[in-house]
C-alpha cells in the first residue's frame, strides 16, 4: 500500500469514529462537559472534525478547517441531526 493510500485508510477510520461518537450524542447534549476540562461535547467534537479536515487538506492540497481545531468556539449553527460531511465536504476514499 502506498503512502497516499494509507493516509487515506487511517482518514477514513477516523471519520467512521467521529461519525459514531455524532450519532452517540443525545439530544440536548452538546453543551455538556468532557473529560477535556476546558471543553464541552461541541468543542471535542468541533476539534476532532477539524483535525479530519486538516488532515485531508495535508493529503489532497486543499482548504483547511475554517476554525482553529485547537480553540473550539463551542457554537454550530445548528446540532448535527446525523454524521457530519466527510473532511469538510470532500469524500474521504472509503467512507459512505
Amino acid at each position: 500500500m502506498n503512502e497516499n493510500a494509507t493516509m487515506w485508510t487511517v482518514l477514513a477510520e477516523a471519520h467512521r469514529a467521529l461519525r459514531d461518537a455524532v450519532r452517540g450524542v443525545a439530544a440536548g447534549g452538546w453543551d455538556r462537559p468532557t473529560p477535556c476540562a476546558e471543553w464541552n461535547v461541541t468543542q471535542v467534537l468541533q476539534h476532532a472534525a477539524g483535525d479530519q479536515i486538516g488532515f485531508a487538506s495535508f493529503i489532497t492540497g486543499g482548504p483547511g478547517p475554517a476554525e482553529n481545531p485547537f480553540a473550539p468556539s463551542g457554537r454550530l449553527a445548528a446540532a448535527p441531526t446525523g454524521p457530519p460531511e466527510p473532511a469538510g465536504g470532500r469524500r474521504v476514499p472509503g467512507t459512505s
